[in-house]
Order: structure tokens, then sequence, then C-alpha cells
């Protein structure tokens, strides 16, 4: 029993100790800047919130399976979706099973009680004037409401109550354990520790979608950006940390047109996402059918821009480059030059071992009939996904959410058109670019 005790008693007095400190701490303010800080000053809170991850990734342990993975993170909450989503498009760090399986993560839930977006909405007395709220839709996040205000019909977007509070403190849970991996994975493997660096990332990124005034600038951006395109992006009417107001667009989501519909859609839908990755500092990378609407007059709307990558202009001048090289047949440039000025590769990299996979991988499946590399795109893309988790490749925090923004582009496509062939469509409009409508981009 004296020994029993000599056991408990060291955690046991730490978790007291920690209950004491935050009982009589004072945390600092709790912002998408001082997070850490705040949780820092609340170390049973931390504490037992780590515990609860840590209890749910037991059973991947025991029996390691994709599916197990995807739901331990929806039954976590909201970060650990986006954690999952965000895993979902790097190749470099999860086996093709795993990758496939996380993409089927959703982040819909159930709306709350209208009196809390009312409670949030009546801090802000300028509001006073907006009418009757009418639920039009909900997410993890925040829900979406349509009123009038100021004789205007206008979209309401107010936070979900304490999701900010839930998950900041996940945010600083998963940069404690973050460390924790990186400084145990060296011991253990030659694997180079990747987690801190990930987490840092995703949570830099993520922080941006719960503050709605970034949102609201982002969506002002693309206004002005993509003004010559015939493009609909709501203006907005107002902005807070919590509350997002904009124009009302009148249409159908493309979730619920005619595969016709959709696939009359297509052309200007890749030509605008196309032109935002290389033209723009700025991409949308949350295109789903639920964020893009036909309106009563055929243009095509874009909403929600709470998730946009970043690209600078050294970056784009490098996305430029090997677009140059992939359409040109030049695979050793791209594999040696390109993918080392983007960042999946160190210079160090084997480059005998890893151009000639992927200059194979490439010429089978760019190099046929529409239709040959339509069917078989699949299978090349699952090969490189695997030779990206083998050898040293690392997916660059710009070009994930770009990935992403791309594929769930192709996924809207072919509800369309089951034989869109998004290579096809991207080589079309370079190649028109390239003729004159935008000169420059092949200049070394």
């Amino acid at each position: 029993m004296l020994r029993l005790a000599k056991v408990i008693a060291p955690p046991t007095t730490a978790v007291c100790g920690c209950y004491v400190y935050e009982k009589v701490s004072t945390p600092p303010p709790l912002t998408p800047t001082t997070y850490t800080s705040h949780y820092s000053h609340l170390p049973f809170t931390t504490l037992t919130r780590t515990f609860t991850v840590l209890s749910s990734f037991l059973p991947l342990i025991i029996s390691p399976e994709p599916a197990k993975l995807r739901d331990m993170l929806t039954e976590l909450g909201p970060a650990w979706i986006k954690l999952g989503q965000q895993l979902s498009i790097r190749p470099d760090l999860l086996p093709p099973s795993y990758i496939s399986t996380l993409t089927s993560l959703c982040d819909s839930v159930p709306p709350f009680n209208i009196s809390h977006a009312l409670k949030t909405i009546e801090e802000h007395p300028e509001l006073k004037e907006l009418g009757e709220l009418k639920l039009e839709a909900g997410a993890s996040l925040g829900c979406v409401y349509s009123c009038y205000w100021k004789g205007k019909k206008v979209a309401v977007k107010v936070q979900r109550p304490s999701v900010f509070k839930t998950v900041t403190l996940d945010f600083h849970v998963l940069t404690i354990l973050s460390s924790l991996h990186d400084s145990i994975i060296p011991k253990l493997t030659e694997q180079k520790p990747y987690m801190k660096k990930l987490v840092k990332d995703f949570t830099e990124s993520s922080i941006k979608e719960l503050d709605y005034v970034n949102e609201g600038e982002n969506q002002m951006y693309f206004k002005n950006e993509l003004k010559h395109l015939p493009i609909i992006v709501p203006s907005v009417k107002f902005s807070s940390p919590k509350i997002l107001i904009t124009e009302w667009i009148t249409g159908e989501n493309l979730s619920n047109l005619t595969p016709e519909e959709i696939k009359s859609m297509i052309p200007l839908g890749v030509e605008t996402f196309l032109y935002m990755l290389m033209e723009c500092e700025r991409f949308h990378a949350d295109p789903h059918p639920g964020n893009l609407i036909k309106t009563e007059n055929g243009e095509l709307a874009i909403l929600d821009f709470g998730l946009v990558a970043t690209l600078k202009d050294s970056e784009r001048a490098n996305l430029k480059s090997a677009v140059k090289h992939l359409l040109t047949g030049q695979y050793s440039k791209l594999v040696k030059e390109d993918s080392v000025a983007l960042g999946f590769l160190n210079g160090d990299a084997d480059m005998e071992v890893i151009e000639p996979l992927i200059t194979k991988l490439l010429k089978r499946g760019l190099l046929l009939q529409a239709t040959e590399r339509r069917s078989n795109f699949k299978n090349v893309s699952s090969e490189l996904n695997e030779i990206f988790f083998l050898h040293p490749f690392e997916v660059p925090p710009f070009f994930a959410l770009v990935t992403r923004g791309v594929a769930v582009l192709e996924g809207v496509a072919l509800r369309g058109d089951i034989q869109f062939d998004i290579w096809k469509e991207a080589e079309g409009h370079v190649i028109r670019r390239v003729k004159g409508k935008v000169g420059g981009w092949f200049k070394t």
C-alpha cells in the first residue's frame, strides 16, 4: 500500500496544484493572438482536456483503422474535424488509406438555439433594426440566417456560442501534444519531426476562420479582384469578430441543380478559380456546392470566404514555372527545380531515385487521351500519394489549401459532367492566357 501511495502521490499533487493555481490565477483576455497565454494560466482545464483527447486516441493504438480515426476526430469537435480535413490533403504525412477515409469528414452539425444568435446581435446597438431571423444553414463554427435590414434582404452569419473558447482550447492542446510528439519521434525513428510545424500552420490558418472581420475583408478583396469577370461576390454590410452581414443572393446552390445546369456553370467556375490561383494573392480554398450559387439571372455567385489561401509573389511565380514545365513535358525541371522552389523537397533529396518515379507517373497520367486519362488518373493519384508518403516530400501549407480547393471544385464539376477533365480545362485556361490575355507567364 505504501508503495502504491508513493506512485500515486506525485501526479495527484501535480493535478491538485494545477487546480489551485487555476483558481487563483488571472489569465489574460482570450483573443486570437493571446489564447496560448490565456490557457497557460489555466493548467487544470488544459490538463483535463488533454486527458480526454489522449483517451480518445487509445483505441487507435490497439486497432489503427482509418475509419476509427475519422470517427474519433468527429466526436472531439470542430477543431479536430478541421485538422482531419487538413490531413486528408497531406499525402506526405498519412498513408493513402487514411487520406481517402478522411476526405469524407464533414463539419455539418445541428443549428444552435436562435436565442444565442439574438444575444450576440444585441451586443451591437447598431444592429437593433435587424428584422426577424430565419435560419438558412448551420455548420460547426456558426449559423447563417436571412432577414431584412434597412429595407433590404441580407445574410447574417453568427458564430456559435463558446465555439471560440472550445476551438482555441483544442488548439492549445494540439500545440502541447505536437511539441511532445516531436521531442519523442527522433529518439524512436529516423523520421524528421513535423508535427509542431504542421500544427502551427494549421492553427494560424484556422484561427482566421473564427474572425468574421477577416472573412469580410477577404470577401471585399475578391469582390474587387473578380469584378472584370461575370461573377457575383456579395457586398459586406457589417462585420465584427462574431457577426458578418452581407448582401443576400437569390438563387440555387449548385448542390440543388440538375447535372445539365451544373455543366453549364463549369467553364466559368474553372476560369474563375484558376484566375484566383494564377493571378491573385489569395485563393478561395472551399468552393463546395453550398458556397456556389446560380443566381436568378444565371450568373455564378461565390460565398463564404473564411478559408482562404494566401500566395506570396514568389510562390505564385514558382507555381507558374511548375505549370510551364508540366505543360511542356519538362518533368526533370519540374522535379529538380520547381519541387524544391515550392518547398516540396529539400535540395539534398535523392533526385536520382525520385525523378524517374514522378516522371513515369506523370507520363502515364497526363499523356493520354482525355477519356483514358480520366479513367487512369485515380490510380495515378493514389500512387503519387504513396510516393509522397514514402519519400521526403513536404506539402507547403499554401499548397495544401490550394489542393483542397481544386479537389472540391473538381468534385462539383463531376456532378455535372462525369467526363470532366480538370487537367484539360486547366491546360486550355493557361494556353488562352499565354496567347495574350495575360502575358509574361512563361518568361524565364
